[in-house]
C-alpha cells in the first residue's frame, strides 16, 4: 500500500465527505487489491484486473480526456479515480474544479498514494454523498460534465449507475436553473428588491426550523387525485400541519379545509386565485421574495418570506440570517415539503402530487383551472381549455418582464403509477419534480423521517411508501383529539407571530452591497482607461498594463463573491456577451456599469423605502 497524502491535503479532499475519509483511514488494504509499477508511473490493479494500461497509463488518459469535449466546462465529475492519470489529465487541459467518485476505500487507498491529486479536486464515496455535494455546489453559472472511467465502474456497476444518475440529477438541476434564470432573470432581481422590505413583516425560515419537530405535515398539490381524499383532510386540521400550494387553496377551500399556509413561488400575479378565500385572513403564506409583489399585499394573517436557492439573491438572504435560505427543488410542490421538513415536521405526507394526468384530466375539481384538459399523441401532449392559465398571464403586472409564458405543448413520458397502479403519462419535464422527491426521500430517511405519497393516484415516486390517505391519519392516530395540549394550529399561529428581520441588519446589507457596486465601478473606470477606451487595447497592451488587467480581473471576481445581488445582475449579460464572442476590457466594464448603476439606483430606492427619507447620496464610482 503507497503512503496516503498529508493529513491536512486529505482533509481538503475529503472536506464534503468526513465520513468518507474516517472509514478509509481505517480501512485495511486486502490481496485483492495490487500496484504495477511502470516507467511512466503507477498502475493499480483491482480483482486481477489493471484499471490503467500498463504500457504508458498516463498516455492512455491524455487520449482519453483529448476525444472529450470539455468546452465551457466548470466542474468536472470523474466517476473512478484508479491511479489517479485521468484526474491528472483533465487538469492539464481544464481548471474546471474536479469531483471523483470511488466506492471502493481499498482501491481508494491505494491510489491515493499513486500520484499528487489536482488542487481543486474533492473524493465522494457513496452516490449519495456525491449527489449531497452536487447539489450544494453546482448553480445556476455552472456547467457539470460527467466522465466515466470504465475500468473503475465495470469492478461497481450498481454503485456507479446510482452515482451516475445522482450526477446527471444534480446537473439538470443546474441547467434548469440556468434556463429559468436566462428567462426571468430580470423580472426576478426586480421583484426581489420590490419586496426586500417584507423581510420585516415576518419571520423567515430562520426563526422556524425545528419549531414543528414530531408533526405531521401533509403537503397539498392540486393533481387531479385530490379529488379522491381531499375531505379526508378536515380530520387532520388539529393534530397536523397541512400546506397548500397556490393552485390546490380554492380546492381545499370547495372541500371545507383550512391549510396552516399556503406556499407561493410565483412571478405571476396569481392573487386572484386566492383573493376570495374565505379563511384568507387566517392562515399564514410562505412568499417566495422573487415572486410577484402583489402576492404580498394578500390580506393574510401573516407573511412569511421565504428565499429558495434558485436564484443568487438567496445568497444575499443569507448573509441577512443564516438558515433564511433553502433548497427547494424545482416547483412549488418541492418547496412546500423542503419547508415542512426544515420546521422539524415527520411524517411528510404527500396529497394531490400527481406528476401526471388523470385521463385527459390535468388539474383536481375545485380549482381555478379545472378545465384544463390534455390531449396526448407519439409522446406529445397538447392542452386545451388554457383560457384560465392565459387571462392570468396576460392580467399578470410585470409578467413580460419576469418571462413566464407556458407552453402548450410539450413532451411526455409514460411512467409507473402510483401503489402499482397502471403506467401513467407525464411531461417529460417533471420527471425533475420526482428525482427531486426521489433524492429527498433518503435525505429524510437518514434523519428519522418517514416520506409517504398518499395522493392516490398519478405517478409513483422512488423512496416514498405509498400509502392510503385513510391508513395514514388511523396509522397516526390523527383524528383524535389530544388533551391539553395546544393543537397545532395554536402552535403554527404563536410561532409565526415573532417578529421578522431587523431593520437595521437589513440596511447594512444593502449598504454593504451599494459599497460593493462602488468599488467595482471605479475599478472599471480604471480598466478602461488603462487601455485607452479601445476594445483591442488589451490585444497589445504592455506586460504593465496587463498585469494590472489581471489584478482588476482578479479584485472583480472577488467583489461578486461578496455582492450576490450584483451577480444576479450581471450573470446573464456577461454571458451573452461572451456567446457573442464580444468580451474584451471595454465591453465588459461598460455591461457592468449598465447593469450596477441600474442595480444601484434600485437599492438606494430600498433604502428610501426603510428608512422613508426622500434623497440619498448619489453614487460616487470616481473616489
Amino acid at each position: 500500500m503507497a503512503d496516503l497524502p498529508e493529513p491536512i491535503r486529505l482533509q481538503q479532499l475529503f472536506a464534503r465527505d468526513r465520513d468518507g475519509l474516517d472509514a478509509l483511514l481505517q480501512q485495511q488494504v486486502s490481496e485483492r487489491v495490487s500496484t504495477t509499477d511502470t516507467p511512466h508511473g503507477p498502475v493499480i490493479s483491482v480483482d486481477g484486473r489493471k484499471l490503467h494500461s500498463t504500457r504508458d497509463p498516463c498516455r492512455e488518459a491524455r487520449r482519453f480526456v483529448r476525444n472529450v469535449d470539455l468546452g465551457e466546462s466548470t466542474m468536472v465529475i470523474l466517476l473512478g479515480l484508479g491511479s489517479g492519470h485521468v484526474a491528472r489529465a483533465i487538469a492539464h487541459q481544464t481548471s474546471a474544479r474536479l469531483v471523483v467518485f470511488e466506492p471502493d476505500l481499498e482501491a481508494l487507498a491505494v491510489g491515493l498514494g499513486h500520484g499528487p491529486l489536482p488542487p481543486n479536486t474533492q473524493i465522494l464515496t457513496t452516490p449519495r454523498r456525491l449527489g449531497s455535494a452536487l447539489y450544494a455546489q453546482l448553480t445556476s453559472s455552472d456547467r457539470g460534465l460527467i466522465l466515466v472511467w470504465r475500468p473503475c465502474a465495470r469492478q461497481a456497476p450498481l454503485a456507479y449507475r446510482n452515482a451516475a444518475r445522482e450526477a446527471r440529477l444534480a446537473i439538470e438541476r443546474a441547467r434548469f436553473r440556468d434556463i429559468t434564470t436566462q428567462v426571468r432573470i430580470e423580472g426576478w432581481l426586480d421583484f426581489y428588491l420590490d419586496n426586500l422590505p417584507q423581510l420585516l413583516r415576518g419571520p423567515g425560515l430562520d426563526k422556524l426550523r425545528g419549531k414543528l419537530t414530531g408533526v405531521p405535515a401533509f403537503i397539498c398539490a392540486a393533481g387531479p387525485s385530490l379529488d379522491k381524499n381531499i375531505a379526508q383532510l378536515r380530520q387532520v386540521q388539529d393534530n397536523a400541519l397541512i400546506l397548500a400550494v397556490n393552485t390546490a387553496a380554492s380546492a381545499l377551500a370547495a372541500a371545507g379545509v383550512q391549510p396552516h399556509a399556503i406556499v407561493s413561488v410565483e412571478s405571476l400575479d396569481i392573487t386572484q386565485q386566492l383573493a376570495g378565500l374565505p379563511w384568507l385572513s387566517e392562515i399564514a403564506a410562505f412568499l417566495e421574495l422573487t415572486g410577484n409583489p402583489a402576492m404580498f399585499d394578500l390580506p393574510v394573517r401573516r407573511v412569511l418570506p421565504i428565499s429558495v436557492d434558485t436564484s443568487t439573491c438567496s445568497r444575499f438572504t443569507a448573509a441577512l440570517a443564516g438558515g433564511q435560505d433553502f433548497s427547494g427543488g424545482f416547483c412549488v410542490a418541492n418547496t412546500a415539503t423542503a419547508l415542512a421538513q426544515a420546521m422539524g415536521c415527520r411524517p411528510l405526507v404527500l396529497v394531490g402530487q400527481d406528476l401526471a394526468y388523470a385521463g385527459d384530466r390535468v388539474y383536481a375539481e375545485g380549482t381555478m383551472f379545472e378545465d384544463v384538459r390534455i390531449d396526448v399523441a407519439d409522446g406529445v401532449g397538447e392542452l386545451r381549455n388554457f383560457e384560465s392559465k392565459r387571462a392570468i398571464e396576460r392580467g399578470s403586472q410585470g409578467s413580460l418582464k419576469a418571462g413566464v409564458r407556458q407552453a402548450t405543448s410539450f413532451r411526455t413520458d409514460v411512467v409507473p403509477g402510483w401503489g402499482g397502479g397502471p403506467d401513467v403519462v407525464s411531461p417529460a419535464d417533471f420527471q425533475l419534480f420526482r428525482d427531486w422527491y426521489a433524492h429527498s426521500a433518503e435525505t429524510l430517511r437518514d434523519h428519522g423521517i418517514r416520506p409517504i405519497n398518499a395522493t392516490e393516484g398519478g405517478a409513483s415516486i422512488d423512496g416514498w411508501d405509498e400509502v392510503p390517505l385513510a391508513e395514514v391519519i388511523d396509522t397516526y392516530r390523527l383524528a383524535e383529539p389530544r388533551p391539553d395540549e395546544p393543537s397545532v394550529g395554536q402552535r403554527f399561529k404563536a410561532m409565526t407571530s415573532v417578529d421578522g428581520l431587523d431593520r437595521d441588519a437589513l440596511v447594512a446589507a444593502v449598504q454593504a452591497e451599494r459599497e460593493v457596486i462602488a468599488t467595482m465601478l471605479r475599478l472599471g473606470l480604471e480598466a478602461r482607461a488603462l487601455v485607452d477606451h479601445d476594445p483591442d487595447g488589451d490585444l497589445n497592451a504592455p506586460l504593465e498594463v496587463s498585469t494590472r488587467l489581471a489584478t482588476i480581473n482578479q479584485d472583480v471576481s472577488a467583489l461578486l463573491r461578496r455582492g450576490p445581488l450584483c451577480t444576479e445582475a450581471l450573470t446573464v449579460p456577461l454571458d451573452l456577451l461572451r456567446d457573442r464572442q464580444e468580451l474584451n476590457t471595454v465591453s465588459m466594464h461598460q455591461v457592468i456599469e449598465q447593469h450596477l448603476e441600474r442595480l444601484d439606483e434600485r437599492l438606494e430606492a430600498v433604502l428610501n423605502r426603510l428608512d422613508g427619507s426622500t434623497s440619498r447620496p448619489s453614487l460616487d464610482k470616481s473616489a
